[in-house]
């Protein structure tokens, strides 16, 4: 018959107003339901654990028979980094003997979180380490409460999380891990409803769908340290928390649960596949630690720092194995006991270190600057976020000896902005550092901000002057036909003999503070000078120490070709290669063109990147351009007119297109360009141009019709010329014009004339000329003196006939003066209308075909 274990819960209400608003990750308290933290409980037996939460209620777990699982302030090695933690020490649940098993419980308890089926939320934390177990069943955490569950155990080599109470296993319930018995933090946000509904870490890395199915197991309650129901259960190690909230957390408030665990508890997160991984955030969501600056140094990440809206004080850190040290003030056994302030909220100091041994190599004693001879391997990655205050490092190192003897003013701390420490600088005693030394641990103390600026990221390492002398200055790299030299200084003595080699032949050499010895090397020679056995180069043999003389090789330049005598207007091109960098005089830029106007010296200096040089110079000479003249006998030549080319001022001449100077030639129309270009005695060569136009011949040329006739006369004159600008007509009678087309003329009086016409362009004329002959035209008027208008046929009309008469117009009157007939035509015929026989008069104006106008008058007799 299986025995039955009871226990009891409580649940008690205060009020709202006393609720802390302090959550782990400050993310609030609106959906944080049960927070089991150790920090309140009391050295020894745990018989109840107690947590509160936003639900107006209290949580108690509680073992009501012994054995009792242990709280340990202080427990061994400090494996929950300083802090309280519950040790479930030789657990046994051997058939479910409630007298032999270490377990809190509470059979009933309110609904923490749900995620049994879709849409289901919450999210779970558990903190814990687990040295090398026992067991193959070990709860850490069991909560059943209905269908939403959490079954949180170690399966030896693995740890399993699992979720829900259905009928069915799942591979969508469960998340698998690999255990390394080092501090850790396993969490979960989701439901198990399906393969990408829950999200599982493990040092806040997502753990991948495990291949075998799993979920929860048991009756209702919630329980750490066994499940109530199988006797394998037992659990043997330590809880440290246990956090549940009612919603999905987001990935970045999980981190910030993942970085107050991590720091608190001494577990280092997961930078696996880069990225933000690894990543430590503040409650603000500040960066405390990026573990994608320098990623090599994301090993045993320890912190101290102060976080009020998350009840974080942590003084003091360790490394699990205890090598490394962070703290405030003076270390103690626990966080508690440290009476260090840290002055600012929101403030850390995160450390991480590459993982290389804790004594020097002949690796590391090479990436050193000069006034150190050696110094460990380890390097420290150390971020400061808004941490203005001093803090102490201890390191436990490895030697060969004990270094109860150190000399603390030959250490030297080496502080660098990268990992190259080629390039830190060394603090000492005299900046303010304190170096105490205890059972192998070296305590670096009073490390300030001017190490470690606020808000930056520093390298840090320890190095020791642990010979009698050291090489305090070097020359270091010079160029073949220099020379090298190092500098001594002596520790403690006034004169030392040494030897040294430069892997050829030996020297011996007594030396004083200050001495320089010059090293004449063709190339680049290792020089070693004997060594005393070193205080922390115990991870290695202690090589002698090293200095290697690098001897540059000056540059092997190529000069492009040029010319060193050149005409003035000419450019030239210097231009060097194979080497690094080239700087020449005169402000010339390597392979550009340059003008010279004067003869003028040029030096090169080629160097190498490592700055050997070897200088070159020429002189450049330059020659003046003749001044060259060109001339032409004429601007404006005629057709088939000699052109005649001139050209003065140097020794030879060249013309295009192709001509001589001094004899002539034609050439058809059109504007021409000829240029002469005249070379020295020095090959300099200028031009002159010279400008001329070529015109075609013109051809006068005309029609002018009629060519005869009765003046006055008006001719029509039709230009046919060509090739003409300009037009002279002299028309014969004295007048003239320049109308240069067809056009017409009057001539007012008979005669003979001669036409001519003078075409011309700016260089050719023509002319042409026409006879013409016109008679002069006198106005002759016939009057008849009767008309019989009776209609026989005869003399029926009074009608006049005129000569040279162009028009005219008149008036018929009776004796009476009044008018009979009015016309305006030379050609009227009057019929006599219903006019009676008698007198009539006629008064007429005429214009003749010369222009002249005659008037008259006269009377007739009409008969019937």
């Amino acid at each position: 018959m299986n025995l039955i274990r009871v226990f009891f819960t409580a649940f008690y209400l205060i009020p709202v107003t006393l609720l802390s608003q302090v959550s782990p990750g400050g993310i609030g308290t609106t959906h944080l339901t049960a927070w089991f933290t150790p920090e309140n409980l009391i050295d020894g037996d745990v018989t109840n654990w107690e947590t509160h939460s936003s639900s107006l209620f209290l949580l108690n777990l509680e073992d009501q028979f012994a054995p009792y699982p242990q709280l340990e302030s202080t427990p061994t090695n400090a494996v929950s980094n300083y802090n309280n933690t519950i040790h479930f020490i030789d657990n046994d649940f051997t058939g479910q003997n409630i007298n032999t098993v270490q377990g809190l419980y509470a059979q009933s308890t309110p609904e923490l979180l749900s995620n049994a089926y879709s849409g289901d939320e919450g999210s779970f934390f558990c903190s814990y380490y687990l040295p090398t177990p026992p067991s193959a069943n070990g709860h850490m955490v069991l909560y059943n409460r209905g269908n939403d569950a959490i079954q949180c155990r170690n399966l030896n080599l693995k740890g399993r999380i699992a979720l829900g109470l259905l009928p069915t296993n799942s591979t969508s319930a469960s998340r698998d891990w690999d255990e390394d018995n080092l501090p850790n933090i396993i969490s979960y946000k989701g439901n198990r409803s399906n393969s990408s509904s829950l999200k599982g870490f493990n040092k806040g890395f997502e753990l991948p769908t495990p291949l075998i199915p799993s979920q929860s197991s048991g009756n209702d309650g919630f329980s750490v340290g066994y499940s109530p129901s199988i006797q394998t259960s037992a659990y043997n190690g330590y809880l440290h928390e246990i956090i549940f909230f009612n919603k999905d957390l987001t990935d970045l408030e999980m981190t910030k649960v993942h970085t107050y665990l991590a720091i608190k508890y001494g577990a280092t997160l997961s930078n696996v596949n880069g990225g933000n991984n690894g990543d430590y955030l503040a409650t603000d969501a500040s960066v405390i630690w990026d573990a994608d600056i320098n990623a090599p140094f994301h090993n045993d990440v320890i912190g101290i720092g102060r976080d009020d809206i998350e009840g974080l004080l942590q003084k003091q850190s360790h490394s699990f194995d205890d090598s490394i040290r962070l703290y405030i003030d003076e270390l103690q056994n626990k966080n508690l006991d440290n009476v260090g302030n840290i002055n600012a909220d929101i403030s850390y100091v995160l450390l991480g270190h590459n993982n290389a041994p804790l004594c020097g190599t002949e690796v590391s004693n090479q990436e050193l600057i000069n006034s150190v001879n050696s110094r460990i391997a380890r390097e420290l990655k150390i971020t400061n976020t808004d941490f203005n205050q001093p803090f102490n490092v201890d390191l436990k190192l490895d030697t060969c000896s004990s270094i109860a003897g150190i000399n603390t003013a030959n250490i030297r701390v080496l502080v660098s902005e990268d990992d190259d420490f080629t390039n830190s600088v060394a603090y000492s005693e005299n900046d303010g550092i304190l170096f105490e030394v205890n059972g192998g641990i070296l305590s670096i103390k009073e490390i300030s901000t001017n190490l470690i600026p606020v808000n930056s990221t520093r390298f840090l390492t320890i190095a020791y002057i642990d010979l009698e002398y050291e090489l305090n200055q070097v020359s270091g790299p010079v160029c073949e036909g220099e020379n090298g030299w190092v500098v001594f200084e002596l520790n403690g003595s006034n004169q030392e003999t040494i030897s040294y080699t430069d892997g050829v032949n030996n020297y011996q050499l007594q030396i004083e503070d200050g001495d320089t010895l010059f090293l004449s090397p063709n190339s680049t020679t290792t020089y070693s000078f004997e060594s005393i056995v070193g205080l922390i180069n115990c991870c290695e043999t202690n090589d002698n120490l090293i200095y290697e003389q690098v001897v540059n090789s000056l540059p092997e330049y190529v000069i492009t070709p040029f010319d060193t005598k050149i005409c003035i207007g000419d450019s030239i091109q210097l231009e060097v290669s194979g080497a690094d960098d080239y700087v020449w005089s005169n402000g010339i830029v390597n392979g550009a063109y340059y003008f010279p106007t004067t003869d003028q010296n040029y030096s090169m200096v080629a160097s190498t990147d490592e700055g050997c040089e070897i200088i070159f110079d020429t002189l450049v000479q330059v020659y003046q351009l003749p001044t060259v003249s060109a001339s032409s006998s004429k601007e404006k030549y005629c057709e088939h007119e000699e052109i005649m080319l001139t050209s003065s001022g140097a020794d030879n001449y060249n013309w295009t297109p192709t001509a001589q100077s001094g004899i002539g030639f034609t050439l058809t129309p059109g504007i021409y360009e000829y240029e002469v270009t005249g070379i020295s005695e020095f090959g300099c060569e200028n031009t002159a141009v010279v400008e001329f136009e070529v015109f075609a011949q013109p051809f006068a040329d005309f029609s002018v019709t009629p060519g005869s006739g009765i003046a006055p006369i008006t001719v029509d004159i039709e230009d046919l010329s060509t090739n003409a600008t300009d037009y002279l007509w002299e028309y014969g009678d004295g007048n003239t014009s320049s109308i240069p087309s067809d056009h017409q003329y009057n001539y007012s009086n008979g005669g003979f004339y001669s036409l001519s016409l003078t075409v011309s362009n700016e260089a050719c004329a023509d002319t042409w000329s026409a006879e013409l002959n016109f008679e002069d035209g006198e106005i002759s008027v016939d009057l008849p003196n009767i008309f019989t208008p009776n209609n026989d046929g005869s003399n029926d009309t009074y009608f006049i006939k005129t000569k040279n008469v162009e028009s005219m117009y008149g008036t018929i009157l009776n004796r009476w003066g009044n008018v009979m007939f009015e016309f305006s035509d030379k050609n009227f015929e009057w019929d006599g209308g219903d006019a009676s026989e008698g007198v009539y008069f006629i008064e007429y104006t005429a214009i003749g075909i010369n222009g002249k106008e005659f008037k008259g008058h006269t009377y007739f007799h009409l008969n019937r």
